[in-house]
């Protein structure tokens, strides 16, 4: 079993730009129902990035030093008197939202979220079309096709990324958008050219079912629907005309619903979705700037960047 120490070195943000190691009390069991993990390994994510760079993701603001690092699994090494699910030495995937269990908003199931792109396709034959192949937009093409959907389509401006999701079985197709033609006045006459360059191509008639990441609302057929499950620019030109014309149903993902965890964890450990490949870098945790600064790079070849837990 893990010692436990009566300090913990932690990575702190405490201000924009500013971050480094400091020893913290390691955290008391404060709840019955508590238990304490050794983390193992930590996952970077783009908001990591976003709050080191900003000190801000929409309303959610710095204001006090923050430990960095919430995409993580270890393995328990202390347990409070409620607890009959877990014991000493499970390994385990931590969730990362504490719910409000007071409010009925939270109460009916919500943990600031809606349906994610995968429950969207509970009944089969879908045509999906995911902007972005990165590790999220790669995963959500992956359950896509575990969940039954009949074509899926991937879009990134990288050649790399899109020979990754190739490779992955992560896309049946792939598009590469050219670079943007001097000739066209706006961003959204382009978006819409690019929009009718896709639906084209992979002969997609009115357009897909659903269209996840951003960038994608012009290629959205009339009742189809669009998922923001990306965190991209705080503020964008939407043309909430065309969504209006076309009747499409907007939804976003922030996080999940209260099913969508559990049901991650069993697509893991059955072997339906082999994560592993996705891994391309590991540091160890006194390396944690320059693991930031590797996916601050985003070279294309880089898909997820972990960082291994402390040593004790």
């Amino acid at each position: 079993m893990t010692t436990i120490t009566k300090q913990n070195l932690a990575f702190v943000l405490s201000a924009i730009g500013r971050a480094g190691f400091e020893e913290r009390p390691i955290p008391k069991l404060r709840d019955p129902w508590d238990v304490r993990v050794h983390v193992a390994q930590t996952g970077i994510y783009g908001s990591d990035l976003r709050y080191y760079d900003t000190g801000r993701i929409g309303d959610f603001i710095l204001t006090t030093p923050i430990i960095l690092g919430h995409e993580s699994s270890g393995t328990v090494v202390e347990i409070d008197s409620a607890v009959e699910n877990l014991k000493v030495g499970d390994r385990v995937a931590i969730e990362l939202g504490v719910p409000c269990r007071h409010y009925n908003y939270y109460r009916s199931g919500s943990t600031t979220c809606v349906p994610t792109p995968f429950l969207l396709l509970r009944h089969h034959g879908m045509t999906v079309v995911v902007f972005y192949c990165g590790p999220i937009g790669v995963l959500c093409r992956k359950v896509s096709k575990v969940y039954g959907a009949k074509k899926v389509i991937g879009v990134d401006i990288s050649q790399g990324r899109l020979d990754f999701a190739r490779s992955y079985w992560a896309a049946d197709d792939t598009f590469l958008p050219p670079k943007k033609l001097t000739s066209v006045e706006t961003e959204m006459l382009w978006c819409e050219q690019l929009a009718k360059m896709i639906k084209e191509k992979f002969n997609l008639g009115e357009g897909p079912d659903v269209v996840i990441e951003a960038t994608g609302n012009f290629v959205t057929k009339k009742g189809g629907t669009y998922v923001q499950a990306g965190i991209g620019k705080e503020i964008v030109d939407f043309p909430i005309t065309i969504a209006c014309i076309r009747d499409f149903t907007i939804r976003r993902s922030m996080r999940y619903t209260t099913s969508c965890y559990p049901a991650a964890v069993e697509l893991v450990a059955s072997g339906k979705i082999d994560v592993k490949p996705l891994i391309t870098n590991i540091f160890k945790f006194e390396d944690t700037k320059e693991a930031l600064e590797l996916v601050r790079q985003k070279h294309e070849n880089v898909i997820k960047v972990l960082i291994q837990g402390v040593q004790n």
